[in-house]
Order: structure tokens, then C-alpha cells, then sequence
């Protein structure tokens, strides 16, 4: 009886181990995903129901002139936008968050103003991340107001750069998603 004892402590143990090694694992392959958001060429954005600012990537708040992500965590995202396009972008995330009308709001074009009052135009990819909590993640694509944005570059850049990955998208997404679940929004990066 004592040898099945022994026998089992044994597995439990390295069962323990093997989970804490793959915790871990997760643990890292978020920071390297965290890592490649932020220095990325691509702006990141997650904004519960109320559009207020739950995750911003490095490059976007720097663009929004802030010096980390911190400062702009909690901040109400219609703050950044013309007020020309707050009612448009407004309607826009109740119509993604509340109906999951992805058909017409998945791609928006629009300016956003930093603190200093620059502008920059911005070509948004939207999703619903969370129906729960009403959540939507934003990858977007900065643009000079001069320069021709056309449905095909647009469309090149974006297969170019999100389509090649679709798995980091998808991790990205079911990684979120779990932590809105478990009420804790990236609290290891």
C-alpha cells in the first residue's frame, strides 16, 4: 500500500512540475507576443463597452504622446478622436459590441489626435473579442493624411501582415479572452 503511496506522490509531483513548466511557457510566449505588439508598425487597442482604454500597445501611445502605456490605460478612447467623428465612432463600437456587426464596422478609417494635437489617420481592423463584457480589440494601421489609402494597398498590407499570422492572432484572441474570463486582464505583461 505504502509503494502506491510513494507511486502516486511521485506522479502528483511531476504532474505539479510539468504544469508549473508549461505556466511558465505561456507566461513567456505572452511577453514575446506583448513584445512583437508594441514595437510593431501596427497600432493595438482593447476598449470595453464603455470605450474606455483596457490595453494599448507601446507604439500607439507614444503616437497619442504619452510616454508609456500606463498613462493611457483607463483614459476614455473618444478623448483621441476629432470631435467631428466622435458620434460615427461611437456608433461603431456599440454596433460591434452590442449586435457583433462586423460586416460594416470591421474596417473604419479615421483621424485620432494626440494630446499635442497632432493627427494621424488611421486604418482600424475591429473585433469583438468578448461578448461577456462587450470587449473589442483594434490592429491599426497608421497612415499620413497626404498619402493615397486605396482599398487594394490597405487590403495588401493587411495580408501581408496579420493574414501570414493567423495563429498569434488567434492565440492573442483566446489569450484575452481567457483573461476577461478569469477577471484578470493581462496581468503577466
Amino acid at each position: 500500500m505504502n509503494a502506491n503511496i510513494s507511486n502516486i506522490e511521485k506522479e502528483l509531483c511531476k504532474t505539479k512540475q510539468e504544469l508549473q513548466c508549461s505556466v511558465g511557457e505561456s507566461s513567456l510566449l505572452k511577453k514575446a507576443i506583448w513584445d512583437m505588439l508594441n514595437y510593431s508598425n501596427m497600432y493595438f487597442l482593447i476598449l470595453d463597452k464603455k470605450m474606455n482604454i483596457k490595453l494599448i500597445n507601446y507604439r500607439l501611445s507614444k503616437t497619442l504622446g504619452f510616454d508609456s502605456e500606463k498613462e493611457v490605460v483607463g483614459k476614455h478612447w473618444l478623448q483621441f478622436i476629432q470631435d467631428k467623428d466622435k458620434k460615427y465612432i461611437e456608433n461603431c463600437h456599440l454596433k460591434i459590441t452590442n449586435e457583433n456587426d462586423t460586416d460594416h464596422f470591421n474596417e473604419i478609417v479615421n483621424e485620432i489626435i494626440s494630446k499635442n494635437n497632432n493627427v494621424v489617420l488611421v486604418r482600424w481592423f475591429n473585433i469583438a473579442i468578448n461578448s461577456k463584457y462587450n470587449v473589442v480589440m483594434s490592429f491599426g494601421l497608421p497612415r499620413t493624411i497626404n498619402e493615397e489609402l486605396t482599398d487594394e494597398s490597405i487590403r495588401s498590407y493587411y495580408t501581408d501582415v496579420l493574414e501570414k499570422d493567423k495563429t498569434m492572432i488567434k492565440f492573442l484572441k483566446e489569450t484575452l479572452t481567457g483573461d476577461f474570463n478569469n477577471n484578470q486582464l493581462i496581468e503577466n505583461i
